[in-house]
Protein backbone atom coordinates (compact mmCIF):
# COMPACT_ATOMS: atom_id res chain seq x y z
CA UNK A 1 0.00 0.00 0.00
CA UNK A 2 1.36 3.40 -0.99
CA UNK A 3 0.13 6.53 0.72
CA UNK A 4 0.79 9.96 -0.70
CA UNK A 5 -1.26 13.06 0.07
CA UNK A 6 -4.24 11.03 1.30
CA UNK A 7 -4.47 8.73 -1.72
CA UNK A 8 -4.12 5.00 -1.28
CA UNK A 9 -3.17 2.49 -3.94
CA UNK A 10 -3.62 -1.17 -3.12
CA UNK A 11 -1.32 -3.37 -5.19
CA UNK A 12 -2.98 -6.39 -6.75
CA UNK A 13 -2.08 -8.99 -9.33
CA UNK A 14 -2.79 -7.78 -12.89
CA UNK A 15 -5.31 -9.66 -15.00
CA UNK A 16 -4.14 -11.22 -18.22
CA UNK A 17 -5.38 -9.61 -21.41
CA UNK A 18 -7.02 -12.95 -22.23
CA UNK A 19 -9.05 -12.91 -19.00
CA UNK A 20 -10.31 -9.31 -19.16
CA UNK A 21 -13.92 -8.75 -20.20
CA UNK A 22 -14.32 -7.48 -23.76
CA UNK A 23 -16.89 -4.75 -24.34
CA UNK A 24 -17.03 -4.23 -28.11
CA UNK A 25 -18.26 -0.86 -29.36
CA UNK A 26 -19.06 -1.83 -32.95
CA UNK A 27 -19.44 1.70 -34.32
CA UNK A 28 -16.06 2.81 -32.99
CA UNK A 29 -14.45 -0.45 -34.14
CA UNK A 30 -15.79 -0.05 -37.68
CA UNK A 31 -14.53 3.55 -37.78
CA UNK A 32 -11.08 2.51 -36.57
CA UNK A 33 -10.86 -0.28 -39.14
CA UNK A 34 -11.91 2.07 -41.97
CA UNK A 35 -9.34 4.65 -40.90
CA UNK A 36 -6.69 1.92 -40.77
CA UNK A 37 -7.55 0.64 -44.23
CA UNK A 38 -7.40 4.14 -45.73
CA UNK A 39 -4.12 4.90 -43.95
CA UNK A 40 -2.66 1.61 -45.22
CA UNK A 41 -3.75 2.34 -48.78
CA UNK A 42 -1.92 5.68 -48.72
CA UNK A 43 1.13 4.34 -46.86
CA UNK A 44 0.48 6.49 -43.80
CA UNK A 45 2.09 4.16 -41.24
CA UNK A 46 1.69 6.46 -38.20
CA UNK A 47 -2.00 6.65 -39.10
CA UNK A 48 -2.19 2.85 -39.17
CA UNK A 49 -0.69 2.68 -35.67
CA UNK A 50 -3.12 5.31 -34.41
CA UNK A 51 -6.11 3.47 -35.82
CA UNK A 52 -4.82 0.27 -34.18
CA UNK A 53 -4.90 2.01 -30.82
CA UNK A 54 -8.43 3.23 -31.58
CA UNK A 55 -9.43 -0.36 -32.39
CA UNK A 56 -8.03 -1.60 -29.06
CA UNK A 57 -10.03 1.07 -27.24
CA UNK A 58 -13.18 0.05 -29.17
CA UNK A 59 -12.67 -3.53 -27.96
CA UNK A 60 -12.52 -2.32 -24.37
CA UNK A 61 -8.93 -3.56 -23.85
CA UNK A 62 -7.57 -0.38 -22.33
CA UNK A 63 -4.90 -0.21 -19.66
CA UNK A 64 -5.46 -1.60 -16.20
CA UNK A 65 -6.09 0.37 -13.04
CA UNK A 66 -3.32 1.79 -10.85
CA UNK A 67 -3.37 -1.13 -8.41
CA UNK A 68 -2.60 -3.66 -11.13
CA UNK A 69 0.15 -1.47 -12.55
CA UNK A 70 1.73 -1.08 -9.11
Amino acid sequence: MLMSDGFEIHAKQPRSVWQRPVQVKFGQLATALRKGAIATAFGNWPGVAGSGIDAIKALGLESQDAGAIA
